[in-house]
């Protein structure tokens, strides 16, 4: 018996598959016949979940599984800094399954899409359970801002499979990304009054423009990045200073559509740990990468 047939309605639906994969607390087996009648067993689950949990899901999470989101992931398959890196290899899978292994483990999103232009990362992408977009060779050189190839998976995607609320970008170069981070950043999204919003991760910065940092002239002469009236000759005293990272961006279908980028009306960021933001974009970036998820995977085990 499949979840839609005893009639819960779309939101029941998803509000069971997020207490499903949340806690695991109930068999998946359907030949136990645990959905018995239409609503109840929804609310005798209900009855077990912890109250913080519950008004988590009443004043947050309810809302959000009302909503239509989709995850995407950008690959193109011309790389100059390491060419080839979607499809290289960490503990035995591609290095853009990680990131669709990481939308599937959150049960609020509904699909997930692969957009490039190369035909062996859509392949790819399709074996590990992905939906593939098409992208235009136009939209894959280097040159081509990714924005571009947003909008071009937003109409594609409309066109398909109608019309959705929340867009979730998960670049496929930053496969030590957590779940609980791109959670933080649904979650901060669909909290925001506007959808006029965009909600992306940053990580605390190794250089603070405010310190430690400097442009150089034609001359060789150094001048502070930020120029400020008081000195300050302590880390510790300046402004904190944060790098946007790839680990996770999310807006509405709308915002980038009618924008021409991330910064077009208000941002919003979740800070996230060193080690799950990082972008691979040279060998030693993939081998730090390949180092970190190696060892998660043996502690794991």
């Amino acid at each position: 018996m499949d979840i839609k047939e005893v009639g819960l309605t779309c939101i029941e639906i998803k509000l069971l598959s997020w207490i499903r994969g949340k806690y695991a607390i109930y068999s998946q087996d359907k030949q136990n016949r645990q959905w018995r009648t239409k609503k109840l067993w929804a609310w005798e689950v209900w009855r077990y979940i912890d109250r913080a949990v519950k008004d988590d899901i009443i004043n947050n999470r309810y809302d959000i599984l009302s909503r239509r989101i989709f995850a995407f992931i950008f690959a193109r398959g011309g790389s100059k800094g390491l060419p080839g890196k979607n499809l290289l290899a960490i503990n035995n899978k591609p290095l853009i399954a990680h990131s669709i292994d990481c939308a599937k483990k959150i049960p609020m999103i509904d699909r997930i899409y692969v957009s490039s232009d190369c035909p062996n990362i859509l392949e790819v992408s399709s074996s590990y359970g992905a939906e593939t977009i098409i992208r235009p060779a136009e939209l894959g050189s280097d040159c081509s801002p990714e924005w571009l190839s947003w909008q071009h998976a937003v109409n594609a995607v409309t066109r398909q499979a109608g019309k959705f609320d929340v867009f979730v970008s998960l670049p496929a170069t930053s496969p030590t990304r957590k779940k609980d981070d791109v959670e933080k950043c649904i979650s901060c999204f669909c909290s925001s009054i506007s959808n006029n919003t965009l909600v992306l991760t940053v990580a605390k910065a190794k250089r603070n423009p405010y310190f430690n940092m400097v442009s150089v002239s034609d001359n060789g002469c150094a001048n502070r990045l930020i120029d400020i009236d008081s000195t300050i000759s302590r880390r510790q005293d300046a402004p904190p200073a944060y790098d946007i990272t790839n680990g996770c961006y999310v807006t509405s279908p709308r915002y980038i559509l009618d924008s021409k980028s991330i910064w077009d009306e208000g941002v919003k960021a979740v800070i996230i740990p060193p080690e799950n933001s990082i972008d691979i974009d040279t060998i030693f970036d993939f081998q730090m990468a390949k180092f970190l998820l190696e060892y998660n995977h043996e502690q794991d085990i």
